[in-house]
């Protein structure tokens, strides 16, 4: 017997709100060949980024078979669904649960089969996902001195304008927002710096946008894909924006001999190469020869 989604989270556009989920062996008998699967959902359309990401860091961290406890009781609670998962016929393993509107779901499935299967019996075995039923796309390029957010609409591929854009950290607390123009581009002036880091958090900032009743999100750390090797960029080493070099008056020396040397620091930044301050000047210097190890 086998219940499982594709993965811990995905995306799935509002034109088809369908969430597939693969099922084997959970019938009763051979008679009964549409058996409904018991499904709960948690529906988070209406609540704030701060759900969405506790959400999103419970279900990180939660242990695959068991069933979900809700982080926040009050807020976005795990009911039972109004529908439920079909459970087809060995031949037809994909079934599909829909969704009734778009916002971002939490959705789990239980059966007393699996958990006799998988858990010696000792109750259902669970199997959970979250879903983002939208029409729009988030892409966030996060920079040193500054940011650069763009929305676009699933449907049309056209830019968003006008979008609410909300930049927050892994607990939750908004660090930046304001709204995308006609060319659904939200242009962040201001360093965000590195992300702060929670437990059972993948990393980067969480980066959400609403046109109306419809959001979506992305985090600055989702870049499979897109990573700058596959485009022949080459990626940073460092965070860092100093920059050195160092000019010796020659390169052959002899042991026991004296070399005179001067080092250059400067600090990269958009607009050119600026001289660094003196008190982030470092105070020593380290010289390996590269040749001897």
């Amino acid at each position: 017997p086998l219940a499982k989604f594709a993965g811990r989270f995905g995306v799935i556009e509002a034109a088809h709100p369908l969430l597939p989920v693969t099922l084997r062996n959970l019938e009763t008998d051979a008679a009964d060949r549409a058996l409904a699967l018991p499904a709960r959902m948690a529906s988070v359309r209406e609540g704030g980024d701060a759900m969405v990401i506790g959400w999103l860091k419970h279900l990180h961290g939660v242990r695959y078979g068991r069933t979900l406890p809700n982080p926040d009781p009050k807020k976005a609670p795990l009911r039972q669904a109004e529908n439920s998962f079909p459970v087809l016929e060995n031949v037809k393993p994909l079934a599909e649960f829909a969704v009734p509107k778009p916002g971002f779901y939490v959705v789990e499935l239980g059966s007393p089969r699996l958990g006799a299967a998988y858990l010696d019996g000792q109750g259902a075995f669970y199997a959970h996902t979250a879903a983002l039923v939208t029409n729009l796309v988030a892409h966030a390029k996060i920079g040193r001195e500054s940011s650069l957010v763009w929305v676009t609409a699933l449907d049309t591929g056209r830019p968003a304008a006008k979008a609410d854009v909300t930049v927050s950290d892994c607990t939750g607390k908004a660090v930046w927002q304001g709204t995308t123009d006609a060319e659904g581009r939200a242009a962040i002036g201001k360093a965000l710096g590195e992300a702060p880091r929670c437990r059972n958090w993948p990393g980067g900032w969480f980066v959400s946008a609403r046109v109306g009743p419809d959001r979506t999100f992305t985090l600055s750390t989702w870049n499979d894909g897109i990573e700058p090797w596959r485009f022949n960029l080459p990626p940073a080493e460092a965070w860092a924006p100093d920059i050195a070099h160092s000019v010796l008056d020659r390169s052959l020396l002899r042991a026991g001999e004296t070399v005179s040397m001067k080092h250059f620091v400067r600090v990269e930044t958009s607009t050119g190469l600026t001289m660094p301050k003196a008190e982030s000047l470092p105070d020593r210097v380290k010289i390996i020869h590269e040749g001897s190890g």
